[in-house]
């Protein structure tokens, strides 16, 4: 085929998603790292200027000098989405100098909104409980209306041995961490205590970028520090994540968690487990009762660990960001009010 050939049957043929609308998340090169690989005969029979005009950012605002691979993929798609309505939005206009003269709204980005496989992400004892009262696993087969029969207690009863659950596992995985810096078994008597099956717990898990805010909670220690001793209604925080090995900024704020989780005062009622993964997840997604989420918006792209925590009966609460932007209804959770994008960062 002829690169012009080659060119029409690939786009025929293929969708791009972007996923992200934060700047560093997207791959950027300087053009002449290209041209090095290409004219070390990567692909010999392919013009580089060719390559090279497919990822320029030869628009207003872009750096020609870059080779930018979301462009590169905008490029030779047929069609492009975001991954939620409102990163739609924010991709059509991220992009649109792609599209000169076009207006934001007409820029042929739409948007297809990420999801969860359920069957992965349910715990089983939320499947049995369909089960028994659906009679199936499939919901939309027999009807939603079902689940006003499903008695409150027995819901809360399996809302306590989820959170039990993730009561033993997050003592099992806090003492193992102590252990790894430094503490002895005596030291650790006090993990035998941590969390309480019986209190409201609230769960924040995921990586640890900046605008993702995972220290938005210490802005006010002292009533964080309240809510969670409350002699009569008091909570608890299950917080786990990790950051990029080259963001700083990211690692600084899990150093500024850590030290207020080590608190004698506060670690028996709000913890953070280091090295998030799946394994993790599986306990902590149907164990919680709240799913936070305060990122800055519009940067989250779309989000899924809120979809993981409603499956498993956890109520979100969250910036109208991403997925919940779009799927919050006044009634299935809260939505944490936001400045507008030109506030201040202290207004945010």
């Amino acid at each position: 085929l002829s690169w012009s050939e080659a060119l029409a049957a690939g786009r025929a043929s293929t969708v791009f998603t972007t996923h992200t609308p934060v700047p560093a998340g997207i791959d950027r090169f300087e053009a002449v790292q290209i041209r090095h690989f290409f004219d070390a005969g990567l692909a010999p029979d392919v013009p580089v200027e060719n390559v090279l005009d497919l990822g320029q950012e030869n628009y207003e605002g872009g750096n020609p000098a870059v080779f930018n691979m979301a462009v590169m993929g905008l490029r030779l798609a047929q069609r492009a989405n975001g991954v939620a309505k409102l990163h739609g939005v924010v991709s059509r206009e991220m992009f649109s100098g792609l599209w000169p003269g076009f207006d934001h709204s007409e820029v042929p980005i739409t948007s297809v909104t990420n999801g969860v496989h359920v069957p992965t992400w349910i715990d089983p004892k939320m499947t049995e409980l369909a089960v028994k009262h659906f009679g199936s696993t499939d919901v939309d087969a027999t009807g939603w209306e079902k689940i006003y029969d499903v008695e409150d207690d027995e819901l809360w009863r399996l809302r306590r041995t989820l959170r039990s659950a993730l009561v033993e596992d997050v003592r099992r995985r806090l003492r193992a961490s102590w252990k790894k810096r430094g503490a002895a078994d005596a030291e650790l008597r006090w993990t035998d205590k941590v969390l309480d099956p019986d209190v409201l717990t609230i769960g924040f898990a995921r990586r640890v970028p900046t605008y993702k805010r995972l220290t938005l909670m210490l802005r006010d220690p002292a009533r964080l520090k309240a809510l969670l001793l409350d002699p009569q209604h008091p909570i608890q925080l299950v917080i786990a994540g990790k950051s990029h090995p080259a963001d700083d900024a990211g690692k600084k704020m899990i150093q500024d968690l850590v030290k207020f989780t080590d608190d004698p005062e506060v670690r028996h009622r709000i913890v953070f487990l280091p090295n998030y993964d799946i394994a993790m997840a599986r306990t902590l997604f149907p164990g919680c009762d709240v799913w936070l989420n305060n990122p800055l918006r519009p940067l989250e792209a779309c989000g899924t660990s809120g979809m993981k925590a409603a499956i498993n009966g956890s109520l979100n609460l969250s910036v109208l960001d991403g997925w919940w932007d779009e799927m919050y209804d006044g009634e299935n959770g809260w939505a944490i009010p936001t400045a507008n994008n030109d506030a201040s960062p202290t207004e945010r």
